[in-house]
């Protein structure tokens, strides 16, 4: 089996530049399915937008199935619980203060009117 450590070193390989692990902890799906849940800071929209579409067109799931399966730890198949990743999306994507380059142009050309 891979240990938790390794696991997590994947995940991380697999995640955009900007997206960085900063917690996890052990944890159980309402059906009592245990689960690693994982604490992500991200640091720009762009970085949520590569995330959320890695997440919703199962790109990371893929890749972090493979990579598994790679390093012969491919018995399970492991995927995202979307629906709470959507929820955490949301949420996080509303407390981003940091403006795309595309925003930040057009603020400076409201601004200069």
């Amino acid at each position: 089996s891979v240990g938790k450590d390794q696991f997590l070193e994947i995940v991380k390989q697999i995640l955009p530049d900007d997206v960085k692990i900063v917690d996890h902890e052990d944890s159980t799906l309402p059906n009592g399915t245990d689960c690693l849940q994982v604490q992500i800071d991200v640091e720009t929209v762009e970085a949520m937008q590569e995330l959320r579409n890695a997440i919703l067109n199962h790109n990371f799931e893929i890749s972090l199935n493979q990579e598994l399966l790679a390093r012969q730890h491919g018995r399970l198949q492991l995927c995202v619980n979307k629906t709470h990743f959507c929820e955490s999306y949301e949420q996080q994507l509303l407390s981003i203060s940091k403006l795309t380059r595309h925003q930040a142009e057009k603020y400076k050309e409201i601004k200069e009117k």
